[in-house]
């Protein structure tokens, strides 16, 4: 294995255990707060959540993507770069926080509350702005691991703000307030981690400055393309508040939050590998292609099958049971895991080579699909129908992005593992299955959803691995042919 694989590896690994952490600590954050506030008052939260993620895509316009591409690109003008982007990006925080002022009485003049915590949650913009430019640096010095760091240290802060408003009784405005700080907190720790590693290097050419028009320029593609995404994304639980009650929208957030989570393996994958699909030949970016789509496919069946084993168990260890109605919406939007990975693969790839313009084509699409799947769906099936019109609109997405890869480089791929995944897939839904119907499962949730994932996960490791089993399988095929 070369240097830059093994760096990417460990620093993968590394940023999967950092997230694994957050992910545990948001959960547990989550558990406290949704339990102590009840499904209505948390429904409400979770849609000016929603609302702040909007004005975040907008604050983050593309830049932390494209500003780590620049920077992989222009080593000597990193500090430049950086410095540029987060002036632009606090710009841009401005512009969303008055964006949110307009929108709040406009959208919800019967909801003042919603608008409220919205808010007051708008420090969070300003946090993103701060961790995102460190990100962009971190991305293209392919030291993503500490981008997993900082995302735990705001999810630990996170909890301990959740448990200190419960003990306290205090109340939801100040519970968004203290979601803020930490935000702001974990900002802070990405500027002095930064820091404290930055060296000024020599090479660097004093007198050259980096063009704004440039950055812009190089920039409103893909940001285009991050609020198209974003606001596809969002409009579905901004549309549920909509037209039904906030106990609802908190079931339909509690499972979108839990698959995004897991979906989002492929995300940071693609962007420790980023700074690379941008310098290397085509034909090497190929076969790194290549590798990772055989990875996403082994991991997306062992996800899926293991999610929709586990989701009620899982639902009822981190919540109470006046949330159950969030495991029909994870069963279904948990399926994304496969068409996400279509779209990392070639929408990342297209982005590395300059050529993300093509995706804002797609996003309009996909955002327009997904507002009349919305409308169709919600009056009759509400958080159910949500998440039935994110995974047509994530599906339309994939196909419209592997078209247009193919398009510019001729090229799609196929894993090359899928016989062997396939068979590991069944092994393990057959486990499932025996197991549910014995009965041999332990009736408490958390012991429940610990011991059958273990046994899914066990199963499917030992097919996908036991290379006799397969010399076997193939003796088995020629003798029969012969």
């Amino acid at each position: 294995m070369n240097r830059f694989g093994l760096t990417i590896s460990r620093q993968v690994i590394l940023r999967w255990v950092f997230r694994s952490l957050a992910a545990v600590a948001m959960l547990a954050s989550i558990k406290v707060a949704a339990n102590y506030f009840g499904s209505q008052s948390w429904g409400i939260y979770v849609t000016s959540f929603a609302i702040i993620t909007l004005l975040v895509a907008v604050e983050d316009f593309g830049l932390q993507t494209i500003v780590a591409r620049e920077i992989s690109l222009k080593q000597n003008l990193k500090n430049k770069i950086f410095k540029s982007s987060l002036f632009l990006r606090i710009l841009l925080s401005v512009g969303a926080i008055a964006l949110t002022l307009t929108a709040g009485y406009i959208m919800y003049p019967h909801k003042r509350i919603v608008f409220v915590i919205a808010l007051l949650s708008c420090p969070i913009l300003t946090a993103d702005a701060i961790q995102s430019s460190c990100f962009s640096v971190f991305q293209a010095d392919e030291k993503i691991g500490k981008v997993g760091l900082v995302e735990f240290i705001g999810a630990a802060l996170s909890f301990m703000s959740s448990i200190t408003v419960s003990q306290w009784h205090l109340t939801l405005h100040i519970f968004a307030l203290m979601q803020s700080g930490s935000a702001l907190i974990a900002g802070i720790v990405a500027l002095l981690m930064l820091k404290g590693n930055s060296q000024s290097d020599q090479s660097e050419q004093l007198n050259t400055k980096v063009s704004w028009r440039h950055l812009i320029k190089t920039t409103t593609p893909f940001g285009i393309v991050i609020l198209v995404n974003t606001a596809y994304i969002q409009i579905d639980t901004i549309l549920l508040s909509l037209f039904k009650d906030s106990t609802m929208v908190a079931w339909y957030g509690l499972s979108a939050l839990i698959a995004q989570f897991v979906m989002s393996a492929t995300s940071f994958l693609m962007s420790g590998l980023l700074p690379k699909l941008s310098t290397e030949t085509i034909d090497n970016v190929f076969k790194i292609l290549q590798k990772v789509c055989n990875f996403l496919f082994a991991l997306g069946v062992i996800t899926v099958i293991g999610s929709l084993a586990v989701s009620r168990s899982l639902i009822l260890t981190i919540m109470s049971t006046q949330f159950l109605g969030s495991v029909n919406p994870l069963k279904i939007l948990i399926f994304g895991v496969f068409v996400s990975s279509q779209y990392a693969i070639y929408g990342n790839s297209l982005v590395a080579r300059g050529k993300e313009k093509s995706l804002i084509k797609v996003g309009l699409s996909v955002l327009f699909i997904n507002v009349i799947f919305n409308l169709i769906l919600i009056p009759t099936y509400g958080a159910i129908g949500s998440a039935a019109a994110i995974i047509v609109s994530e599906t339309v997405s994939a196909t419209l992005t592997t078209l247009y890869f193919y398009k510019y480089f001729k090229k799609v791929f196929i894993p090359e593992n899928y016989l062997r995944v396939i068979l590991a897939g069944c092994g393990s839904v057959v486990v499932w299955l025996v197991l549910v119907k014995l009965n041999y499962l332990p009736a408490r949730p958390i012991l429940n959803c610990i011991t059958l994932g273990l046994a899914i996960l066990g199963t499917y490791l030992i097919i996908l691995f036991y290379r006799p089993l397969f010399k076997a399988i193939k003796t088995t095929s020629r003798n029969t042919q012969s």
